[in-house]
């Protein structure tokens, strides 16, 4: 993991902790690179921001006046603007796992991780973290020089998207303390922490996670980095919270005792967790075979052993049964290792023990692609 903090312009800590190398024992450290995933997106909006300034083209221009792209409607077409993208206003689906598919080049797709865009193109360190905190803190000058106009560092700032909740449910935080981060702006979330105003963002990529945040008022910046899963961002907020509160002249809720083993699954989420992996595949369904789809191109159901595995582009998945006998999870293996995807199949009309296609509800939501098996 990489820590960086950073308070009245000053740099107070920036570490690398555990190991960039298991077989070497090579140590990280504040130089080690980890992938920061979504808060490229203020660095993005930043830059061309600043290299619009004097230029005839404003954030409100639509696209099609001087960029060549075609979106799935009309209205899009015509009246997407540079501002829309920057602040999640198209409606467009992510398609990420699309990366994996070798069949798209860097001219139409961003392609496997040395040469992914959008999400994941930025590695960084808690050095050069420590950086971007200072020049954002003090708006937009960096080391006695102005990197950015006052006027730019404003449209920055100012409000442009409300994506609040995707629960339809009234749940009770993770943690005891809520933070809240409604607003987006060009990159940044907007919102609260215990009542100071805050800027911040999270970045989630497959095997990388982070999460930054900015107090204006006091000066005071937050990046944490890691590698591996986070789930439910526990790791993040409560990393950012304790070293918050220390500032923040606030008691910590989090001690040495609560740290360990907080937040505690139940006994029935862990017997859950332990079962799953018992349950047979249902060896009625022929699984194994060739599937296609227009959009996401072709992937492969292979029997190795007597154990099933989903092969799409650069990416294979081992199949976990679960108690349906047409679902199962699949878990990522080499470098994509940290992805977890779930994996429904389908049967004909006519015969409901022969299998016709497959659906992949993780490579999208609202839209989940649908493969045709071929043979």
């Amino acid at each position: 993991m990489a820590l960086s903090v950073v308070k009245d312009g000053r740099v107070v800590m920036s570490k690398g902790f555990g190991y960039k190398n298991l077989e070497t024992k090579e140590k990280a450290d504040e130089k080690t690179l980890f992938g920061i995933a979504s808060l490229t997106n203020a660095f993005a909006a930043t830059t061309l921001v600043k290299i619009l300034t004097n230029k005839n083209i404003t954030l409100s221009t639509p696209l099609r006046e001087y960029v060549n792209i075609t979106f799935p409607s009309d209205q899009l077409n015509d009246y997407v603007t540079l501002e829309d993208i920057l602040s999640h206003r198209t409606g467009l689906a992510k398609n990420n796992f699309l990366r994996l598919n070798p069949n798209f080049t860097r001219g139409t797709l961003d392609k496997k991780w040395s040469n992914i865009g959008g999400s994941g193109s930025i590695l960084s360190s808690a050095n050069d973290m420590t950086r971007w905190m200072r020049f954002w803190l003090n708006k937009g000058k960096l080391d006695g020089e102005t990197i950015m106009k006052p006027k730019d560092m404003e449209t920055m700032f100012k409000i442009r998207n409300y994506p609040g909740t995707k629960s339809t449910k009234f749940m009770r935080p993770n943690i005891p303390l809520t933070m809240s981060r409604d607003l987006y702006t060009l990159g940044w979330r907007i919102g609260y922490y215990r009542g100071f105003p805050i800027m911040t963002h999270l970045g989630a990529t497959w095997g990388y996670k982070s999460i930054i945040t900015l107090f204006p008022v006091q000066k005071l910046g937050i990046f944490y980095a890691q590698i591996g899963v986070d789930d439910g961002v526990i790791n993040r907020l409560l990393i950012q919270s304790y070293i918050a509160d220390l500032y923040l002249v606030e008691k910590p809720w989090l001690n040495g005792s609560s740290a360990c083993d907080f937040p505690a699954k139940s006994n029935e989420e862990k017997k859950n967790q332990n079962t799953r992996s018992l349950f047979d595949w249902d060896k009625r369904f022929d699984f194994v075979g060739s599937y296609s789809n227009k959009l996401w191109g072709n992937l492969q159901i292979e029997l190795i052993g007597d154990e099933l595995q989903l092969i799409y582009g650069y990416s294979k998945f081992w199949m976990i049964p679960t108690e349906n006998s047409l679902e199962f999870s699949g878990d990522g293996m080499g470098d994509i290792w940290a992805m977890k995807i779930t994996i429904i199949f389908g049967t004909s009309c006519e015969d409901r023990l022969k299998i016709d296609s497959v659906k992949i509800p993780s490579f999208g939501r609202s839209r989940p692609p649908i493969f045709i098996k071929s043979n």
